[in-house]
């Protein structure tokens, strides 16, 4: 019984290693011409930041993760590029490998991939508005670390997940898009984003309005355990979305 397991085990590995080795050897040029254009657009927005006197500060790492997100969902969004086409959709589907392979070999280049990107990005972005700082107003110093001080911060391990599941959220959303409407995925995922974004917005301020009517009041006895649900709630959420983005490719059909 373990050796079969374990011979398992080890052809699933290995299909797996297959998927991503065609991938990787199919995509390379594409890979390494997105994530060149990423990190030099951060490199040069960090010159001409620098340039102009601004230097990386908490405000500016604000905008780098609006930034990073925009272009992280852009890339979930083409999680599944080649299904726009029919014979691009026909070799994918056709693919001798389990749907999970498949799968899973643009998830990891989508989630830990990405955030890897989003890691070096900033760093070229810190460095080239230094750099460009300390050339032209001879101002030199480091990168200032964006967690300095989190650990007598009781709040920045709730903020830290808090963005997390965020991030997973919006993730979640661009991934299904890619595999429920490869072509324009972007616009349309963007566009029901902003459309739970709205629904939210009103039933919140309907809620409230509701409560104001009636001279209701809503005590927090627990505003700590209160966002940790907020937090869980939000993972949940963007779990099932990744697992339905992945049954739905699981039962896509070559027509």
């Amino acid at each position: 019984m373990e050796t079969t397991y374990k011979a398992n085990r080890n052809k699933g590995m290995g299909r797996f290693a297959m998927v991503a080795r065609k991938l990787l050897i199919e995509q390379k040029r594409t890979l390494m011409i997105m994530a060149g254009s990423y990190l030099g657009a951060c490199a040069l927005f960090g010159l001409w930041f620098g340039y102009l006197g601004a230097t990386p500060r908490a405000e500016t790492m604000i905008v780098y993760i609006l930034i990073s997100g925009l272009a992280c969902g852009l890339v979930a969004s083409k999680m599944f590029f080649d299904m726009t086409s029919k014979e691009g959709r026909t070799a994918l589907l056709m693919t001798p490998a389990t749907a999970s392979d498949k799968y899973l070999t643009r998830f990891i280049g989508v989630l830990p991939g990405m955030i890897l990107l989003v890691v070096l990005g900033y760093l070229a972005y810190g460095y080239a508005d230094l750099l460009s700082l300390g050339l032209k107003y001879d101002m030199w110093m480091p990168l200032p670390n964006p967690f300095k001080g989190a650990a007598e911060n009781p709040n920045t391990i709730s903020t830290i997940c808090a963005v997390t599941a965020m991030f997973l959220f919006n993730e979640s959303i661009f991934m299904y898009g890619a595999v429920a409407w490869p072509k324009k995925s972007f616009l349309k995922s963007l566009g029901v984003f902003a459309a739970i974004q709205i629904v939210l917005f009103f039933a919140a301020a309907g809620l409230g309005k509701f409560l104001m009517e009636f001279q209701w009041r809503i005590v927090v006895e627990n505003g700590e355990a209160l966002s940790w649900s907020i937090i869980g709630c939000i993972t949940a959420v963007a779990a099932l979305i990744m697992w339905l983005s992945f049954r739905k490719f699981k039962n896509s059909t070559v027509i």
